[in-house]
């Protein structure tokens, strides 16, 4: 294998800015869907996040420990990947050090995985973690980092990553060959109420809707279906409920199967609570577009 941080305390203040879903204006009677085009996180105080990575290794095993040299390499890895555009490509050796840093104790590595969040947007990064060669080993690793016994900011962080995976081929062949795995995490995640956490994981089944819209693979885009909904069925809150909405409804455009498919996952009951709310509106109003498409 290739080699937004919270102020001090155990838990971190996650940032709740991401970016919005950009809808696609197909007909003005449907803002929403299909979309078709990857929902990414993007804001970072990359300072922070730094901040807090030296606030750990100060107290962790000092066997893991960096020296001023090493946490220098990893400033200037953050320099050089957190904007997550082309630009310098990282070193190896800087690469190595925050692969070393993903297996930090689970509740120091956090930041490492934020901060990977950020990189894997870069082209350099996307395909040195997620070829075909060392990609299995990086998503199991990730994958172990959201699990149940992860705490809750691992696995919303992680859930974060995946979906910014999306942004370069690598990772998004990564995640279309792993997708049975990835949404098994996922649904081990459903039921848990964290308004950051159950965002995160919207956005990644609505990447993965985006990516399917236009596939003849019956049985991905029902398995999509399936976890989105019984999140929806969770009554998340009302930014990941309209994501899934619209993951439901990219999945089901023009496409008669997924339309049979979320029928029978008896989900429509749970869509039409949301049409009949009165706010926010976007919510009631996609809402609607997918219970006439259930009717």
């Amino acid at each position: 294998m290739p080699a937004a941080m919270g102020a001090s305390g155990a838990a971190p203040q996650v940032q709740t800015g991401v970016q919005q879903p950009a809808v696609n204006n197909h007909t003005p009677s449907n803002p929403f869907f299909p979309k078709t085009s990857i929902v990414r996180f993007d804001t970072a105080n990359p300072q922070a996040m730094l901040g807090k990575v030296k606030e750990f290794n100060d107290v962790i095993d000092a066997s893991m420990q960096m020296n001023e040299e090493t946490f220098g390499i990893l400033q200037s890895f953050v320099n050089v990947t957190g904007d997550g555009t082309q630009g310098d490509s990282p070193t190896s050796q800087q690469l190595d050090v925050l692969w070393r840093l993903l297996q930090w104790p689970t509740d120091k590595v956090f930041p490492a995985i934020d901060i990977l969040r950020l990189a894997i947007r870069h082209p350099a990064v996307n395909q040195h973690y997620c070829n075909t060669k060392d990609g299995e080993e990086f998503l199991s690793h990730l994958l172990g980092l959201a699990s149940p016994s992860s705490p809750p900011a691992n696995r919303m962080l992680v859930f974060r990553t995946l979906c910014n995976t999306f942004a370069q081929q690598d990772g998004r062949q990564l995640m279309a060959t792993k997708m049975d795995n990835i949404l098994s995490t996922v649904s081990e995640s459903v039921a848990i109420k964290n308004k950051n956490m159950n965002i995160a994981m919207a956005t990644l089944l609505l990447n993965f809707a985006v990516e399917l819209h236009t596939s003849n693979d019956v049985e991905a885009k029902s398995q999509c279906l399936s976890v989105v909904s019984t999140m929806v069925a969770s009554e998340p809150d009302a930014e990941a409920s309209f994501r899934l909405l619209v993951a439901m409804g990219t999945l089901m455009t023009g496409d008669d199967n997924s339309v049979a498919i979320v029928r029978s996952l008896d989900v429509l009951a749970y869509v039409s609570k949301l049409a009949a709310s009165k706010e926010p509106a976007k919510v009631r109003d996609c809402a609607k577009l997918v219970a006439q498409m259930l009717n």
